[in-house]
């Protein structure tokens, strides 16, 4: 029996999957095979080993920029910098961190002078933060990113051949789509569908019998609720990909009681791809063969042990290489190794976006993380978001339903000035539903204040 899955896993490896990427060349979906192969043995590697491979990556990247990308050739002449001086993974630090703002700014200098020699592929983001961000990506950091993701993925047993239900487009796939993803097995259906279509959808999946479920965290926790008030407490799926915004202790919880399944958490961002995945320990491994993640202030200096920003360089982009490009989101890399014997680095924490921290009146910092868990059990109201635009002053915008309460109201008011400052003004402004992001993704804090970590 062992024997047969092996096999038809081995003919959906080599056969189906390289006919499944099809749409982006005939050799695309061997190389990803290709890689996989690769980082399959590297993962088991010392972190030593692993840096031997991340500073053979850096030492191509940064010859590359000296000679073909403006933006860099600038600051390498500025600074006195050649490739030859690159001689660790932590002469890193000669190059300054690169921000959105500087890659709006320096949008055609950041591209490499032979990218007409280079299969590449443009794109943009809106960002939580709702600027709009252009970049390039080279085709090998595509093939990379989708190695890594299936790597990642097969932590938690998920195999090419096994029967996943995607949550992540706000629509249906085109019936090409379609296609495509059934020859992997995949079934796609629309995230944001209203109550009754989710019942519905629900229903198609306990016939379908999957062995995952993927999606946004918020919306694969509404779903679940969704189950629950209906009843529809049948439907077993064994692991549960959240991925996309702060995956809370308490969703993970109710996700894993609901669906009698274990919800494995992922990391990254539009613009590098896939960065980080949860071990079956549970721990978030960095794809340290494709990257390179450090911990900065807001100076720009390594954060040691301690809360930072994400500072990600892509070893494979050479169309429009970001080296130390920081993503927005805040963090803490472990100075530990796991348990599952993997060389690759840690991610100890993520806090979220750096616009995700409220700030107190004693000049301390309050994170997103700490409402959900206080505000769990609410009944009054369906969805709230904290925004603060000035030190002063914060705007508490509310979703009420039938069961509102102004007893509710009244403790959602009192935990905030409990941790931001009892002076502090609060305004309320109830509206029909809280908007989400370009990409779908909900945020419960928006803070328009600099801050200093």
């Amino acid at each position: 029996m062992h024997q047969n899955h092996y096999i038809r896993n081995i003919f959906y490896k080599n056969i189906v999957y390289p006919i499944y990427q099809l749409k982006y060349g005939v050799f695309a979906g061997n190389e990803v095979i290709q890689i996989i192969n690769e980082i399959d043995n590297s993962q088991w590697l010392s972190q030593d080993d692993i840096k031997a491979l991340q500073y053979k990556k850096l030492k191509k990247l940064i010859a590359h920029v000296f000679r073909n990308v403006p933006y860099y050739q600038d600051i390498m002449k500025n600074r006195g910098i050649k490739p030859e001086d690159i001689k660790s993974i932590e002469d890193i630090n000669y190059f300054p961190v690169l921000t959105k703002a500087n890659i709006r700014d320096n949008w055609t200098k950041l591209i490499s002078a032979d990218i007409q020699n280079r299969k590449i592929f443009k794109a943009s983001t809106g960002g939580t933060t709702g600027e709009p961000l252009k970049y390039i990506r080279d085709w090998q950091t595509l093939v990379w990113t989708e190695a890594a993701s299936l790597r990642g993925m097969s932590w938690a047993k998920y195999r090419i051949d096994k029967r996943n239900i995607d949550f992540r487009s706000p629509d249906w796939p085109s019936m090409l789509g379609k296609i495509r993803g059934r020859l992997i097995n995949n079934y796609y259906f629309p995230a944001f569908a209203k109550e009754l279509q989710i019942i519905k959808y629900m229903n198609q999946i306990k016939n379908i019998k999957p062995f995952s479920l993927i999606g946004y965290a918020s919306n694969l926790y509404r779903i679940a609720t969704i189950c629950l008030n209906y009843e529809l407490n049948d439907i077993q799926i064994p692991v549960i990909f959240s991925t996309a915004e702060m995956l809370y202790d308490f969703q993970r919880m109710f996700l894993e009681k609901q669906f009698s399944g274990i919800v494995f958490d992922y990391y990254g961002c539009n613009e590098v791809g896939s960065i980080a995945y949860e071990c079956e320990y549970h721990n978030k491994h960095i794809c340290d063969e494709r990257l390179m993640v450090e911990i900065t202030d807001s100076l720009g200096n390594q954060a040691i042990n301690r809360l930072g920003e994400m500072t990600i360089t892509d070893l494979d982009n050479y169309s429009m290489p970001f080296i130390r490009y920081k993503n927005g989101d805040t963090g803490v890399i472990a100075a530990r190794t796991c348990k599952c014997g993997r060389g690759l680095k840690i991610i100890q924490s993520l806090e979220g976006r750096t616009q995700d921290f409220l700030q107190t009146l004693d000049g301390n910092y309050v994170p997103a993380i700490f409402f959900p868990a206080r505000f769990r059990n609410l009944r009054g109201i369906d969805q709230y978001q904290i925004i603060q635009n000035d030190i002063n002053s914060i705007t508490l915008r509310i979703v009420k339903n039938q069961y509102f309460s102004n007893r509710e109201l009244i403790e959602i008011l009192n935990v905030l000035k409990e941790n931001i400052g009892q002076s502090i003004r609060i305004n309320i402004d109830e509206c029909g539903h809280i908007p989400l992001t370009d990409r779908g993704k909900t945020r419960l804090v928006i803070s328009h204040l600099p801050r200093d970590f």
